[in-house]
């Protein structure tokens, strides 16, 4: 199926979709949501530029491990600062 045409207006109370793959190419992408729910085995995000989170609380949870990696880092906090660890090695 090809579709053309200047605008599409999709209007459903559900809309799914299963394939097998799916790409999207867009100069500009624009979601809103009251919720987003992702479940997946693996997620990769390669950001050429700047990758940018602003949230009331941010929170991640890691079962196993977590690392960060760069050239540069700082944390900045305008109250309290906690590192809790059984070992906290510097250096």
């Amino acid at each position: 199926m090809r579709i053309e045409a200047d605008r599409l207006l999709q209007t459903v109370r559900d809309l799914v979709t299963e394939a097998e793959r799916v790409s999207t190419s867009t100069g500009r992408w624009d979601l809103r949501a009251q919720r987003i729910t992702e479940r997946a085995r693996d997620v990769f995000r390669d950001v050429e530029s700047l990758l940018q989170t602003r949230a009331g609380t941010i929170r991640s949870i890691a079962r196993a491990g977590m690392s960060l990696f760069a050239n540069r880092t700082s944390i900045r906090s305008k109250k309290d600062t906690a590192v809790d660890g059984e070992r906290v090695l510097l250096g």
